[in-house]
């Protein structure tokens, strides 16, 4: 049979991939979208850039500190990049590495860190998806190294995590994760007390019509029992919807589109917080103590920073935020919010 003109069913499925494209590219294009940083009362205060990160992390998409190790902090790349954790120190330098399993079609996007069965574990996020069409995500579970376990070779000093420099994590669980409503474009994520998983969605769904609140969703801590070990993901679970957080990311502005989250510390007066970043902006909720859930915003702090790409967020030990960017070498940020 031969096929020809507008009636041709090819070029009609041609024409819905290419619209997709655009379409999607015109969404995330808006990330490069020019903004001037505000210097107005509220912004994020004291902000100071403090290092700088290795050009083997040009793309910084999770962070947090360390549970075993003061003044560590483990960091990841997005897709497209080895499957390493990167232990950095306070100014961005690498100080270990430790290699993940080779997941296929896997898009790194968060990490958290919390207690687990283990003692403390990282939980690390294949959650990205731009076009919101994965029907699952997948959630790596792994006890924390100790630096020690993981060194870096002297002469690795170029980046070339190929070169055998990075340690293989030990016992990494794999779960997969379905969202109750559909697939979720994510790129945040923490790890609760109770060892919960808390997920936050970046931005509307590429074919709504305008903005709406970012959705939570939480893995309980029951869902590990499905976990697999090794590279090999469950047959999966569902997350529980949650409710939503007071951030509109807009549907053609990005400066709202949520790209991290972390939990503090306990506080000295029992308290904890969590900061959710987007490229323009960190907010403060207050957090439940034990589930990590969200309560009251206690502060929206507009980044006085040059870059527009901010993609993770961790609490320092002195309650300041760290704050880093997609980019070669790029610049490692710290301040305060409230």
């Amino acid at each position: 049979m031969r096929f020809g003109g507008w009636r041709d069913p090819r070029r009609w499925r041609m024409g819905v991939v290419a619209t997709v494209g655009v379409v999607a590219a015109c969404n995330l294009s808006q990330r490069a979208m020019r903004w001037s940083f505000p210097g107005a009362p509220g912004a994020m205060r004291e902000v100071v850039a403090v290092g700088t990160l290795d050009a083997e992390i040009p793309e910084s998409s999770g962070l947090t500190p360390s549970g075993r190790q003061p003044g560590v902090y483990w960091t990841h790349n997005d897709s497209d990049n080895p499957a390493v954790l990167h232990a950095v120190d306070g100014a961005g330098r690498t100080v270990a590495r430790v290699r993940l399993p080779e997941l296929p079609e896997a898009d790194w996007e968060a990490v958290g860190g919390g207690p687990c069965p283990a003692g403390h574990c990282l939980v690390v996020g294949d959650v990205g998806d731009n076009l919101a069409r994965r029907t699952s995500v997948r959630l790596l579970r792994l006890p924390e190294p100790p630096v020690a376990d993981a060194p870096m070779a002297a002469a690795d000093t170029a980046g070339d995590t190929e070169s055998g420099a990075a340690s293989s994590a030990d016992r990494v669980e794999v779960l997969a994760v379905r969202y109750p409503d559909g697939a979720r474009d994510v790129e945040a994520l923490y790890v609760a007390p109770d060892t919960s998983v808390w997920l936050v969605t970046k931005r509307p769904i590429w074919w709504a019509l305008r903005g709406r609140p970012a959705r939570l969703y939480r893995v309980p801590a029951s869902a590990w029992g499905a976990a697999r070990v090794g590279g090999k993901a469950s047959e999966g679970v569902v997350a529980e919807f949650a409710g939503t957080l007071p951030v509109v990311p807009g549907r053609w502005n990005a400066r709202e589109w949520i790209t991290d989250a972390a939990l503090s510390p306990v506080r000295p007066d029992g308290a904890r917080r969590l900061a959710v970043l987007t490229y323009g902006t960190v907010h403060v909720f207050a957090a439940d103590p034990l589930t990590g859930r969200p309560g009251a915003r206690l502060g929206r702090c507009p980044l006085p920073i040059a870059e527009h790409d901010p993609e993770a967020v961790a609490w320092r030990e002195d309650g300041a935020l760290l704050v880093t960017n997609e980019g070669r070498r790029s610049t490692v940020y710290a301040g305060r919010c409230p």
